[in-house]
């Protein structure tokens, strides 16, 4: 049978210090916590959307609420951008997927 310390023997030694506190946590079995799935609500009238997730910790379900104002930008874009992104492939990029097209456009740095 193997003997383990508990927090209340240690207390009554004289040489007790933070390691010791320390790996009696460490030795501590952890408990398996099932968690639920990550919930969104929102967004809202004012823009605001909520998510709760949870994590464990020690053993503990621990619940996060996080709230997230979203916003929506205009942009403006001049015509001549609109023309350019419409143009049909020429070169080396006919024929290519957009997957095998990123690699005609890199750069590199010397």
């Amino acid at each position: 049978m193997v003997s383990t310390m508990r927090w209340g023997d240690t207390l009554e030694d004289d040489d007790f210090d933070e390691l010791t506190a320390q790996a009696l946590v460490a030795a501590a079995p952890a408990k398996e916590v099932k968690l639920p799935p990550k919930q969104i609500f929102g967004p809202d009238k004012d823009g605001i959307k909520t998510i709760v997730e949870y994590k464990a910790e020690n053993g503990q379900k621990i619940k996060i609420t996080k709230k997230v104002r979203v916003t929506k930008e205009k942009m403006r874009t001049s015509r001549g951008v609109l023309e350019r992104r419409n143009l049909g492939k020429f070169g080396e990029a006919v024929g290519l997927n957009a997957e095998q097209e990123r690699t005609t456009m890199s750069m590199t740095e010397d």
